[in-house]
């Protein structure tokens, strides 16, 4: 699942429409990252964070509150199209690392207090997730805090994410549009594009789906469009939730699901697991 030709893609189109993308982390998720940079702040002058990822947001967070940021992806054109959102204009306290997160040998054993990452492990193949965890092992230490943003597919069926229950949510104005979005691309279609085998959510065949229901008459216009601009081939690699936590106790620590506000998009499709190393 080498996917760095579609990620540059995906930074292309980032940096000729200058639009956010809907996978910036949002307000409640860097509360929750900040809650463990305060508590880390009191047992640490500077604490040292890997972000893994390019994201912009999370490097920004770790930056203003004086913590030495390590931000890996081995992909330099999303750095590239990170770089117009940065608001930290000092970056001396950064250090970018081109690599996989499977083989971050630049960072020593034991260094890092904080892992911050937004749906990162969704696009680790399942085969390589283990090698990635030990690393992740490798990196921290006793006490370390692991602050992972992941999508997930629930235990359970949600009725109110059938394309049909969504439609009616979103024309009545419950679902906002970014919601709307999510629980299209992350859920309404994941019995036609999701393989349980490999854990592979298949974004072609979630648009393919859309399409088609477009074609059909079931999506307007312009609720087409908000898929239509945002297309992608990404394959994610998802679990369930209660599959997702059992492959995070890998991690040598005690896994705890926050939930940062009472949107049900989070407790359901999005979850907030904190790790504390052992």
């Amino acid at each position: 699942m080498n996917q760095k030709k579609e990620w540059s893609k995906i930074a292309e189109r980032i940096l000729t429409t200058g639009v956010t993308p809907h996978f910036a982390p949002r307000e409640e998720t860097l509360k929750v990252h900040l809650s463990h940079i305060n508590n880390l702040k009191t047992q640490n002058k500077k604490p040292n964070v890997v972000v893994l990822g390019a994201t912009p947001e999370l490097a920004d967070l770790a930056l203003k509150h004086q913590c030495m940021v390590y931000r890996v992806d081995n992909n330099p054109a999303m750095f590239d199209a990170a770089k117009p959102r940065e608001k930290i204009t000092d970056r001396k306290n950064e250090t970018i690392i081109h690599n996989n997160w499977s083989d971050i040998n630049l960072i020593s054993d034991g260094k890092i207090d904080l892992v911050m990452g937004d749906a990162s492990l969704n696009n680790v193949p399942t085969a390589q997730m283990l090698q990635v965890l030990n690393e992740l092992n490798r990196i921290t230490h006793s006490g370390s805090i692991l602050s992972l943003k992941q999508i997930i597919l629930p235990d359970r069926n949600i009725n109110d994410f059938t394309l049909e229950n969504a439609l009616i949510s979103y024309r009545s104005g419950i679902l906002k549009e970014d919601e709307f979005y999510l629980i299209l691309r992350f859920y309404s279609f994941h019995h036609e594009a999701y393989e349980s085998a490999t854990h592979i959510l298949d974004a072609d065949k979630v648009f393919d789906a859309i399409q088609l229901n477009y074609d059909n008459g079931e999506l307007s216009n312009d609720e087409f469009a908000i898929f239509a601009n945002r297309r992608s081939a990404l394959k994610h690699t998802v679990y369930r939730k209660t599959e997702q936590i059992n492959l995070l106790n890998e991690i040598n620590g005690d896994t705890a699901v926050i939930y940062p506000n009472d949107s049900f998009i989070y407790q359901d499709i999005f979850n907030m697991f904190s790790i504390i190393r052992k």
